[in-house]
């Protein structure tokens, strides 16, 4: 039901460009009749909101002769739209990747050898759990120099402190962790949003978080839902110029939060709960959509056998 109530509208708006048929009914479903789609068109796309909708068209664009997107807001979740260009090249895709424009070639992928890296969105979590329990956590199967946009957490990390080591070991820092005195800007990386918002309930000064405008239109309006859920805590949160958020860590106490649909929301406030006991999450079935197991790895980790 979320992705449903998601905005769909440049995605729409470009296949009925490329010529496909398609009607949203009242649910949120979609209804496309393929086929008869334009060869070599060119198209203007907003990714202001998502970079999802570009991926989406440039996947199809070999089958149809080729696609060329002219980006307008590119710097929002860019690095996920770069990784879904370098993929179709790993498939023997020619694709031209500029800064305000991307090409895709017509072409037939072909079979290649491909190796999924371990998911650093996936990841995150645990790096976070380990920074604020005071503990330890080494994720295999990402390689140093990963694409991954959500792999940009480890240098947030070491601005509150962290020890981050090269083989993608977290451990706590020696001491407490601090708020960066430069602002946390989450343009590229919308999905770390909650764990940077458990950082920074939990590390002593004001977090300053910009770049999350856009975030207000993913499975939950998540700014809404994290600045309820920390204000349910007792961290007090405060607006910041566009659609930011200052965050006031140290005060986090028990309390009732709500995921509101949203995995993110449940992941980043479960991870919170290592460092403030009592912390209960509503709608905590949530994390199925991306990490089924989530809870009992969490127990697991948090209380060993």
């Amino acid at each position: 039901p979320a992705l449903l109530r998601r905005p769909h509208r440049e995605l729409l708006r470009g296949l009925t460009v490329l010529g496909a048929r398609l009607k949203r009914r009242s649910s949120g479903a979609v209804r496309v009749l393929g086929g008869g789609l334009r060869h070599g068109a060119r198209l203007t796309l907003d990714l202001t909101r998502s970079s999802q909708y570009a991926s989406a068209l440039l996947l199809i664009a070999p089958r149809i002769g080729g696609l060329t997107l002219d980006l307008r807001g590119g710097g929002t979740s860019r690095a996920y739209l770069d990784l879904t260009l370098a993929t179709l090249g790993r498939f023997g895709i020619e694709v031209t990747n500029e800064p305000t424009a991307v090409h895709v070639a017509a072409g037939e992928p072909h079979a290649a050898h491909f190796e999924l890296e371990g998911d650093a969105s996936a990841a995150a979590a645990w790096w976070t759990a380990a920074a604020l329990s005071g503990g330890e956590a080494r994720v295999e199967g990402i390689p140093v120099d990963s694409p991954q946009a959500d792999v940009a957490l480890l240098g947030i990390l070491k601005a509150y402190g962290a020890r981050v080591e090269a083989t993608h070991t977290v451990r706590a820092p020696a001491g407490a962790l601090r708020a960066p005195t430069a602002p946390v800007d989450l343009t590229r990386t919308p999905d770390l949003l909650f764990l940077v918002g458990a950082l920074a309930a939990r590390a002593e000064g004001v977090t300053h978080v910009t770049g999350i405008a856009h975030t207000r239109g993913k499975e939950s309006d998540r700014i809404a839902v994290l600045q309820r859920g920390l204000e349910a805590l007792g961290v007090a949160v405060e607006p910041a110029p566009d659609d930011g958020l200052r965050i006031r860590g140290g005060g986090a106490r028990a309390g009732l939060v709500r995921a509101e649909g949203d995995h993110r929301a449940a992941l980043g406030f479960g991870v919170l709960g290592l460092a403030v006991p009592g912390v209960v999450v509503a709608g905590a079935q949530a994390v199925a959509k991306s990490q089924p197991a989530f809870w009992s790895e969490l127990a697991a980790v948090a209380c060993p056998a």
